[in-house]
């Protein structure tokens, strides 16, 4: 059975993109926009080198290339205990993918609820 948990590695790129429901638009106005890039910068800089994005009323694109492994750990260190940061390493083989992900995930849920 394979793993099915998707990895985001430090030092590669990654394609992210994502689309409305329907001929719903994800984007209504210059504001909108605004808000988004606001908190892309707030929750995913942080962890990522954003390479460039394209972002239409319907969908978004961003080419993202993932900070060194030290870089995300030092952003990490802001939020955990050194010790703690060892201890979850050591415990989960894909704590560096889960702590990148859930960047993202925080960015999607913040502009959803928006």
């Amino acid at each position: 059975m394979s793993d099915p948990q998707p990895i985001l590695e430090p030092d590669h790129c990654y394609h992210i993109f994502n689309h409305a429901v329907g001929h719903e638009n994800l984007f209504e106005n210059d504001t909108d926009y605004l808000y988004f890039l606001k908190k892309l910068r707030l929750y995913v800089v942080p962890v990522c080198e954003v390479l460039s994005y394209c972002l239409l009323p319907n969908h978004f694109h961003l080419a993202i290339r993932i900070k060194s492994e030290r870089k995300v750990e030092e952003f990490l260190e802001t939020k955990y205990d050194r010790g703690k940061i060892e201890i979850l390493k050591e415990s989960n083989k894909y704590f560096f993918s889960e702590q990148i992900s859930k960047s993202f995930s925080n960015l999607f849920n913040t502009y959803s609820k928006y």
